[in-house]
């Protein structure tokens, strides 16, 4: 018999040897995921949410979790975080940052409202803000004009 990753159980030793070869063979990989392990385990006959956290190791609540996908029928593949969408994309973040560019003066406000003008989606001041500086885009104040008399008092370091 060979081998299996779970050599300490003898009973489970011996359901895996009387096990179709290719099930077996697909038990035996060694870079096979907690997730698939689990779920093999499971349709192998231990149901018991205790036992298969033991034999894998995962988090009690997470072998709970699994069992319910495998029961409902759900895809056992990770999915990716879900959240709000983006309102701007990558051709919207370029325009912002091409009008903040050729108009370094201008506010946030300003900003927005040209970006409307050239059909970017909706945006508020923050957002705007928030979208230049993730490009490194900063804003630039132009220098306050000095007049003479301060200048004057200043001295020549002006």
């Amino acid at each position: 018999m060979h081998p299996t990753l779970f050599s300490q159980d003898f009973a489970l030793d011996s359901y895996l040897a009387t096990l179709n070869f290719a099930v077996f063979d697909f038990l035996l990989m060694a870079q096979l995921e907690v997730r698939k392990r689990l779920e093999a385990l499971y349709k192998s006959g231990i149901t018991a949410p205790k036992t298969l956290h033991l034999k894998t190791g995962m988090w009690l609540s997470g072998v709970y979790k699994i069992i319910n996908k495998i029961n409902s029928g759900d895809s056992m593949e990770i999915q990716s975080a879900r959240g709000r969408t983006p309102l701007c994309d990558v051709n919207d973040k370029r325009r912002l940052v091409q009008i903040a560019l050729s108009h370094p003066t201008s506010s946030a406000r300003e900003i927005e409202v040209r970006a409307l003008e050239r059909g970017g989606p909706p945006l508020s001041e923050r957002s705007v803000q928030r979208y230049l500086e993730s490009s490194g885009c900063r804003k630039i104040k132009p220098k306050p004009a000095i007049n003479p008399r301060a200048k004057a008092k200043t001295g020549p370091f002006c």
